[in-house]
């Protein structure tokens, strides 16, 4: 068998693997836990991530969820309806436990980061003249898989301030 058929099939392969393993990362797909509400969402924000070495990533045609408890981040596709989920953030009560779903393994098997903060680590801030929102975890060391910070660009600010930033003065 010729060696570039066999990277195809290894290619397809993988694919479909991919596919299967993914088919319940949508945001469309994840419940909401007891007692938590929907506060707001924002779905033409964009965001962007920094890893643990210092990289980061833009995420356009987000949608950001804030509920009660957490934030969660999602990127819809260009023309698909769905969002792939990218980043749970806890914010408010047990949400899950510290170290679940933190290894690499498991962040590639999911698709996406679980974040522990709180609100004192939620700051408004600037960006050439324009307002951001800054996200950072609670703990202070991070493994080069993991998330060091996220930032917001929200099309509307109001919503953030009112229900995530304690103060506009804690920069």
């Amino acid at each position: 068998m010729p060696a570039y058929l066999v990277a195809i099939i290894l290619f397809v392969l993988g694919g479909v693997i991919f596919a299967i393993l993914q088919r319940n990362n949508y945001l469309e797909k994840l419940p909401l836990d007891a007692n938590e509400k929907v506060l707001f969402e924002d779905d033409r924000a964009k965001f962007k991530a920094k890893s643990g070495t210092g990289r980061w990533m833009m995420y356009p045609w987000a949608l950001i969820r804030v509920t009660n408890r957490r934030i969660i981040l999602a990127q819809g596709g260009f023309l698909g309806k769905k969002h792939v989920l990218r980043f749970l953030i806890a914010y408010d009560g047990p949400n899950f436990h510290e170290g679940e779903d933190a290894s690499p393994g498991s962040i590639l098997k999911s698709g996406r980061q679980q974040l522990i903060t709180d609100r004192n680590h939620i700051r408004l801030d600037q960006e050439k003249e324009r307002s951001i929102i800054k996200i950072f975890p609670r703990s202070e060391d991070v493994e080069w898989f993991q998330i060091a910070e996220i930032v917001i660009y929200p099309r509307h600010l109001e919503p953030y301030v009112a229900h995530l930033i304690k103060t506009l003065e804690n920069k």
